[in-house]
């Protein structure tokens, strides 16, 4: 009788605990990097804190009394306030367009093969129009729509006095360099528009310049798309740059139907993050002067519904009047700097992937080895092994987790000390087992420990670096749909990277206003995605283990399906042999086949489609035509290394396979003990399949292989005590053996 579950554990337990003690070094350094990595973290926050106490400024004393200033209701602007004071009421300002730098504006350099742009001498002047493409089904009523995109002004100097809403009717533009501007149709010499706008208790006059928009007409939205991309300057092999502002496709509009497509640059991201290296949440922070970002779609689109509304008549209007940001708290800014969520999340990463390849490299060693053949030899079964696997690397990743956890705490990262633990121990665990699955499924794919090992760390470093330079990007992009961002967290690189994101980026606001980190009520807020990360981290954890655990029994879905479709014709012959013999080559054709081979080879083959006949219980061993092809690579032919054996053995007899180098002795071998699968044909031993009952036939059979498979870093009495020990040996017999 076998060992039991609980005997396997241990004897597996205790191999790997020896493999593991052999390997220290390896395994200090991998415990040892979460604590340097900790430690270099916890040194700089040391120096910062060390240095700011060393050089402490006196408390500013903020007055706080500039909310209660007036604010003037036909002038832009609003209160000032410091950001250390509550804002209750948010300055208003008029909405602005952006339009590309004077520079690179589009203009008839040679880049596009059209006439009606501007002669590219104006750059040198820096009065290129800002360029706008349009196209529609209907020409005529689209040149008429162009034509009342700005509102005209006939005077030289326009001051607007009257009110917020009189500024509605012009499209201020900025090109995020100098001062604001308006387009017009053509601009008249020195042409300005003034409008009050109001800085706390004063009230100034904002002068804007006139700037040219160049309204021109495309036969195709193909046309338009090709000049837009060839414009940018990752869009052509010339280095130029030619930038359009915008471009409308009316479609099918005419007087009675309005449909419009707008085209707009949004590589310059106008969303709630400053910066592009480590962008922060805005939160309405003060300053001396406080404005939203450049309106894009919104600005774009009412210019389009103003114009097609005047041609319509009627005085019809669509009033822009102005945008505004939201009123906000007082931002307290705290004494103490905290640096850990401006390192980066790319180290946190890192160091949490560092277990994969370990995983992989131990499952592949035991594959390449056929070591697992060896312990399935000896009782140790598929699934008991990946149980016995499986929770052994998870007790491996749950400590290395948790030190990982305990060093940052202990140092005072407030990575770790401001999310909660039990937030972070969920999500953690969850990954850490997806991470231990998702190396499973990698395994079935490697015969190699060298080529396991290289892929292991390459997917570490190159799945990190994605996930900061691309993925990061997405999530930012507020514009993109969310859907795309869960189809890309099914990389289980970029849901644990949207994890580190999560936890830092609540920290973030710390040095400028009270936080929490993220806690069990934040698990709800849609705008985090963490629910969704750790459902998509849940299915996956299942689906790779189940995958995986077919890949490995089978080799491949076709092998399983082929296995599958086996077991069905014999259930339903009832026969096992008598359904391998329906596939069998008629004994007539077999002989054509070997006619000018030895008579005992047909007399043998005779033998065997008698004894499938008779479904014969004296024979230990019976081959049906068992082949073995290796598939040629790099063109080259494929190479038979068994070519239709048929073979039958009676109980007690002793067989001895002769034969030169590469007759197929060892092949022959290696398929009836379950190291090599056969090509086609069969093996039925003691009248199991080899194709179906190979884990049965191993508890009645005994293999001395041809090369030793052994532990590299085993001794020999250290195998003999794993295998006694799975042979439910134990205490003074395995000391015996042992002797």
């Amino acid at each position: 009788m076998g060992a039991s579950r609980l005997e396997q554990t241990n004897a597996l337990f205790r191999k790997n605990l020896v493999i593991q003690r052999r390997a220290c070094k390896t395994n200090c350094c991998l415990v040892l990097f979460p604590l340097l990595l900790c430690s270099v973290i916890g040194g700089l926050q040391i120096a910062i804190d060390r240095s700011s106490s060393s050089s402490p400024e006196p408390p500013t004393h903020f007055d706080c009394g500039c909310s209660n200033v007036s604010v003037d209701g036909n002038a832009f602007g609003g209160l000032v306030c410091p950001s250390e004071c509550p804002l209750p009421r948010a300055p208003r300002w008029p909405p602005v367009l952006q339009i590309p730098p004077p520079e690179y504006r589009a203009a008839g350099d040679g880049l596009f093969p059209f006439t009606d742009l501007p002669d590219a001498s104006c750059r040198a002047r820096g009065t290129c129009p800002s360029t706008f493409l349009v196209t529609g089904g209907n020409q005529s009523f689209v040149r008429n729509v162009m034509d009342n995109m700005f509102f005209p002004v006939h005077d030289a100097s326009v001051n607007l006095s009257a009110g917020v809403s009189a500024l509605s009717d012009f499209v201020l533009a900025t090109d995020g360099h100098s001062e604001q501007s308006f387009l017009q149709n053509k601009c008249i010499p020195n042409l300005t528009l003034s409008y009050p706008t109001q800085y706390g208790n004063e009230i100034a006059n904002q002068d804007v310049r006139c700037t040219e928009g160049l309204m021109l007409w495309r036969d195709s939205s193909w046309l338009i798309n090709d000049e837009l991309y060839r414009g940018y300057y990752q869009g052509n092999d010339k280095n130029m740059t030619d930038e359009i502002a915008a471009a409308y496709d009316f479609l099918s509009s005419d007087q009675g139907n309005f449909n419009l497509i707008i085209s707009y640059n949004a590589s310059n991201d106008y969303d709630v993050y400053y910066g592009a290296e480590d962008p922060v949440p805005l939160l309405n922070q003060g300053g001396s002067v406080q404005k939203p970002h450049s309106v894009q779609v919104t600005r774009l689109a009412n210019m389009a519904s103003n114009a097609y509304l005047h041609l319509r008549g009627n005085g019809l209007r669509m009033s822009f009047d102005f945008v505004k940001g939201m009123p906000r708290v007082a931002i307290h800014y705290l004494d103490r700097f905290d640096i850990s969520p401006f390192v980066g999340k790319l180290p946190f990463v890192w160091t949490m992937e560092l277990l994969f390849p370990v995983i992989l490299t131990n499952m592949v060693y035991e594959r390449q080895k056929k070591l697992r053949i060896m312990m399935k030899m000896h009782g140790l079964g598929d699934l008991p092994y990946w149980i016995i696997s499986y929770c052994y690397f998870l007790l491996l990743s749950l400590l290395y987790v948790l030190s990982f956890m305990l060093f940052g705490s202990v140092l005072g990262l407030s990575f770790f000390r401001k999310n909660s633990y039990g937030v972070q121990f969920v999500f953690y665990f969850a990954y850490m087992n997806l991470q231990i699955s998702f190396a499973f499924l990698m395994a079935t794919y490697f015969s190699s420990v060298r080529t396991a090992t290289v892929t292991g760390y390459l997917y570490i470093v190159v799945s990190g670096l994605l996930a900061e330079v691309l993925f990061r990007s997405y999530v930012e992009d507020v514009s993109l749909s969310r859907s795309w961002i869960r189809l890309m967290e099914l990389l289980p690189a970029f849901s644990l990277y949207r994890i580190i994101y999560e936890f830092s980026q609540s920290l973030r606001v710390e040095n400028y206003m009270t936080s929490s980190g993220i806690q069990w009520i934040d698990m709800s807020d849609p705008k985090n995605g963490l629910a969704g990360v750790l459902t998509i981290m849940i299915l996956e954890w299942f689906l790779f283990l189940l995958s995986a655990f077919y890949l490995d029994h089978f080799g491949s879905l076709r092998n399983g399906t082929r296995k599958a479709a086996v077991l069905v014709r014999t259930c339903i012959d009832g026969n096992r042999f008598q359904a391998v013999q329906q596939q069998n080559t008629q004994l007539q054709e077999f002989r054509a086949s070997v006619e000018m081979e030895r008579t005992d080879v047909i007399k043998e083959r005779e033998v065997v489609e008698q004894l499938l006949q008779e479904s014969s219980s004296g024979y230990s061993v019976i081959c049906d035509n068992l082949k073995k092809v290796y598939r040629g690579q790099d063109g080259n032919a494929d190479k038979i290394a068994v070519r239709g054996i048929s073979l039958s053995m009676s109980r007690g007899q002793c067989l001895g396979v002769l034969g030169p180098n590469g007759a197929g002795k060892t092949t022959l071998i290696n398929m009836l003990t379950g190291f090599s699968k056969p090509t086609s044909g069969t093996a039925y031993i003691e009248g199991m399949d080899i194709r179906l009952d190979m884990d049965k036939i191993y508890t009645g059979i005994g293999v001395c292989p041809q090369d030793d498979l052994l532990w590299e870093n085993l001794t020999g009495r250290e195998h003999l005590m794993f295998y006694g020990r799975l042979k439910k040996l134990k205490g003074t017999s395995l000391a015996e053996l042992l002797i």
